[in-house]
């Protein structure tokens, strides 16, 4: 009821403009600027209304932001276990290449190196060597507690020093790229919601 009798009156004020003259035209522009009689409640009322609005905005962009951010958490978890993986490989290859360039023996150290079962005495495990046309190559060996493992000459431990380097840097490209492809599978999951700010836990989208 309000609302249309607020109508009527501001359609009244635009109306007195047909009548205007010299004289009273800025009196009509002037009253027509003024605050009606219950006008105030009306403002007070689309104030709060869009206060509310506001407080719900800001909520909402935050809830999603949380859910974004745990589930690239575990993206990123995934990767860094990935990662970490490659990373135990090449502590295990280059400590054993290193063994192999010094003829040590398969002992308790060595299958702690390589995180053998201890409880038995014999294993399989990947050394470097060269093949009949001495090409570089990396297969599994059988050995025996005790024994020796193949030895290599200096040279051929720089061969294979850069090929390790050469297949985990593949490994780590690999794991690089898996978790681009789940971050974009996960930026598309949450569509419009998704903003690159929430990287950075910057709130200023909200205002």
């Amino acid at each position: 009821m309000a609302k249309k009798e607020e109508e009527k009156k501001a359609t009244s004020q635009v109306a007195k403009l047909e009548s205007a003259t010299t004289e009273n035209i800025m009196d009509i522009i002037t009253n027509g600027n003024i605050v009606q009689d219950g006008m105030m409640d009306e403002i007070d009322a689309k104030l709060k209304e869009q206060q509310d609005n506001n407080l719900k905005e800001h909520i909402r962009i935050r809830m999603i932001d949380s859910k974004y951010n745990e589930a690239l958490s575990l993206l990123k978890m995934r990767k860094s276990r990935r990662d970490e993986e490659i990373k135990l490989e090449e502590l295990t290859e280059r400590g054993n290449l290193r063994r192999q360039l010094c003829g040590a023996v398969v002992d308790k150290t060595f299958i702690a190196h390589n995180k053998l079962d201890s409880t038995k005495k014999e294993f399989d495990v990947e050394f470097y060597g060269k093949d009949k046309k001495q090409k570089l190559t990396f297969a599994k060996v059988h050995i025996k507690a005790g024994d020796k493992v193949p030895s290599i000459d200096y040279m051929t431990y720089d061969e294979a020093y850069d090929d390790i380097s050469e297949r985990l840097r593949k490994k780590q490209t690999e794991s690089d790229e898996q978790y681009a492809k789940e971050k974009k599978s996960l930026d598309a999951f949450f569509g419009d919601n998704w903003h690159s700010d929430w990287r950075y836990r910057n709130h200023n989208i909200c205002q």
